[in-house]
């Protein structure tokens, strides 16, 4: 998600997902053994979905991770120098 990439969330397990992913849109989930080729298919030519999908991602990494700023290593300089 950080590097602006469809995700699949690939759960075979039947236990809920841990990790909103796919709920907030940022994902294609895949819950089912025969669900996994149409996913790749529509993360590698989705088109408008993707797009969508890109969309929510940058707010889902915004949200949860981290502003994206380009200054991550000045970041942990601080933490572990400065503190």
């Amino acid at each position: 998600m950080v590097l602006e990439k469809p995700v699949l969330v690939v759960n075979l397990t039947g236990y809920p997902d841990t990790v909103p992913y796919v709920s907030s849109g940022a994902a294609i989930g895949v819950y089912r053994e025969e669900e996994i080729a149409p996913a790749i298919e529509s993360a590698l030519w989705g088109g408008e979905q993707i797009q969508k999908m890109l969309q929510a991602q940058r707010k889902f990494v915004e949200d949860y991770v981290f502003k994206i700023a380009g200054k991550s290593k000045e970041r942990v300089f601080q933490l572990l120098f400065i503190c």
